[in-house]
């Protein structure tokens, strides 16, 4: 029977909005991706191994690499009006608070790397979401 043991197991599911978005945008590769990274977050997340560690690492690094050809595909050629400025700058800040939460947490051992671990998942979980939210502005810009 499948437990939940922490927040960081159910918190990939928001992935699947971007894996259908990116099917009804035509963006079929980003929705794969997408599909690839909510396997492998589910099973590190449930199984916690070097093997799903560095597959789910590998995972993330093609989503980053792929959104970032993608965001600067889309800054080439849209009309800059007020919505896609805003739209090109939450995706920037998101990108930057990400980075923020795991790197510099990593750093001074807190947010994501917390010595409390129900602290550590939730901000592991908000990581989920904030890249979620900020793949699907990708999409719409």
């Amino acid at each position: 029977m499948f437990q939940n043991n922490n927040c960081c197991q159910s918190s990939p599911f928001i992935f699947i909005i971007n894996i259908l978005l990116g099917f009804y945008c035509n963006y079929i590769l980003y929705s794969i991706l997408f599909c690839c990274l909510f396997l492998t977050s589910v099973c590190y997340h449930t199984y916690n191994t070097d093997f799903t560690y560095i597959t789910d690492k590998v995972s993330i690094l093609y989503i980053i690499l792929y959104g970032t050809m993608l965001f600067n595909q889309k800054i080439k050629i849209i009309n800059y009006n007020f919505i896609s400025i805003v739209m090109g700058i939450l995706i920037i800040l998101t990108f930057l608070s990400v980075f923020y939460l795991y790197y510099y947490g990593y750093i001074m051992k807190n947010y994501c790397f917390h010595t409390d671990i129900n602290i550590a998942y939730k901000y592991h979980s908000w990581i989920h979401y904030i890249t979620s939210f900020s793949h699907i502005l990708i999409m719409l810009l």
